[in-house]
Parts: structure tokens; C-alpha cells; sequence
């Protein structure tokens, strides 16, 4: 499952890349399951437990709102089978506690902030939340919620100029 995944093709590669069924999952898709799409809250899927080996993130974690982040945490521990995984990339980590906003987006719609993070104003960046983990709020977010239900395995990528000089991923992890 692709996780807030909205237009992206990653599903129909995994398809074709390894034989894999593939689902989008989105809240802007009709709540429910209609082919290949899952419709809805990704806190709260319409799937059966156990449905899925993997789940992905891609540029996806860090616009979670409010406790969302940890609630998502919670249902893919339902979601994914014994032993599935789920990864998330790129994971923004910061020296503080951090929220990234577009003020004309998040002022109209009344976004709360978490209290402890500084929030940086990006005018023009058409998101309304953008989540800068540190270690100590990763673990209390989500690490010590999901202590005995996930191990998590983190990795700090450091040749991704080597690829492309506009890539920005640093950080990763996987959820297992």
C-alpha cells in the first residue's frame, strides 16, 4: 500500500516491477476500495487486518496533523501482516522540533501546531504541514507507542548528490 499517495504511479511500478498488487491509499479518493484504490482516513482503512505485507510513504509522514502521525502507527500495526514492513521516505529530521506551514494555507483552515515546535512560515509552499522530527519527539510521537508492536531501523543517506544534486532525502527508516 502507498500511503497518501494521491497521483503518484508507485503502486502500478511495483506492479510491473514485481508481480506485486499494489493499492494507492488517499483521503482525497471516495472512501472505500475501488480497484486498486483505498479511499479515506490512512489512520482508520477499510481493509481487513492482516491485509497487506508492505506500506510506503514518500514525501507523506511529515504532512500527518496533530496526533495523526502516531495514529497512522497504530493502524498499520493492524493493517500490515505479521512480519510486513513499512517504509518511510524521506524522514525529516531536524535539531528541533520543527513545522513547516504555508500561512495561506494553514491560517483559513485553523491548523494547530504541535506546541513544542518551532513553526517556519514558507510562503508560496501550497502545504499547510510539514513535521520536523527530532530523536527525542520521533521516540515519544511514535517510538515508545509502538514499542513491542514495531522495530525500526533508520538510515541517514549520504551520497544522494551522488544521484542528483536536487535530492533532498537524508534520512529514512523502515517500520517492521
Amino acid at each position: 500500500i502507498d500511503i497518501a499517495s494521491e497521483h503518484t504511479p508507485t503502486p502500478e511500478i511495483y506492479t510491473r516491477l514485481a508481480g506485486a498488487k499494489g493499492y494507492s491509499q488517499d483521503i482525497m479518493y471516495p472512501e472505500g476500495i475501488e480497484g486498486n484504490r483505498i479511499g479515506g482516513d490512512a489512520c482508520a482503512m477499510p481493509v481487513p487486518d492482516g491485509f497487506a505485507q508492505k506500506a510506503a510513504l514518500t514525501c507523506s509522514l511529515e504532512h500527518f496533523e496533530g496526533n495523526a502521525d502516531s495514529g497512522l502507527f497504530e493502524e498499520m500495526h493492524r493493517v500490515l501482516a505479521p512480519g510486513g514492513k513499512i517504509g518511510i521516505t524521506p524522514f525529516y529530521l531536524h535539531y528541533e522540533e520543527g513545522v513547516q506551514t504555508d500561512p495561506a494555507l494553514s491560517v483559513p483552515t485553523g491548523v494547530v501546531f504541535d506546541e513544542t515546535a518551532v513553526v517556519y512560515c514558507a510562503e508560496g509552499w501550497n502545504n499547510r504541514h510539514g513535521r520536523f522530527y527530532t530523536p527525542r519527539s520521533f521516540m515519544k510521537r511514535i517510538g515508545e507507542p509502538m514499542r513491542g508492536k514495531f522495530a525500526f531501523r533508520f538510515y541517514h543517506i549520504v551520497n544522494t548528490a551522488k544521484v542528483d544534486p536536487s535530492i533532498y532525502m537524508r534520512y529514512a527508516f523502515v517500520a517492521t
